[in-house]
């Protein structure tokens, strides 16, 4: 379960994840800070054991998120309407494709691509079911295999319940 502290301007400034299994004990607290665009700038993930780290987020003059810094670095390349196609690991200033992406005509991701060595080791694609204001209630994801027969196979459904205001 997730419980959420929003501004003023609607931003989530905190949210906080519960553990069923062991009962509704806190097991992370992340904490969010905005810039003046209302894009996130940093995010501070406090566990409930162990040291709390920080992660900043770096965005090009369209807003569109380029550059994530935490323990190593995220580069992102993004198509013209700023969905990330590509993401790159970056470690002492040398990068490597680590994932891919597709996406739909609603903007939902599509396909997903994990790399490693610049080699496709694994594909995941996305089918949904949209309610009546075009969200997602329900996503099904297919695992890939790689061979030659490019078997689909169904490894997780998703649902949201969404509530809307009258």
């Amino acid at each position: 379960m997730f419980e959420y502290k929003i501004d003023a301007k609607g931003h989530i400034i905190e949210e906080k994840r519960y553990q069923y299994d062991m009962g509704d004990d806190v097991i992370r607290t992340e904490k969010f800070i905005y810039n003046e665009e209302g894009k996130v700038i940093e995010e501070i993930s406090v566990p409930r054991e162990g040291e709390a780290s920080t992660t900043t987020f770096e965005y090009d003059k369209n807003g569109f998120l380029i550059f994530e810094n935490d323990l190593f670095g995220s580069k992102y390349v993004n198509d013209e309407k700023g969905n990330i196609i590509a993401e790159y690991s970056v470690v002492d200033g040398d990068e490597e494709l680590v994932s891919g992406y597709r996406y739909n005509e609603n903007g939902l991701v599509k396909e997903f691509k994990e790399y490693s060595n610049s080699k496709c080791i694994s594909t995941i694609c996305y089918e949904y079911v949209l309610d009546n204001h075009n969200n997602w209630v329900r996503r099904m994801e297919f695992l890939i295999n790689g061979s030659t027969d490019y078997k689909r196979t169904l490894s997780k459904i998703t649902f949201r319940k969404i509530k809307y205001a009258d």
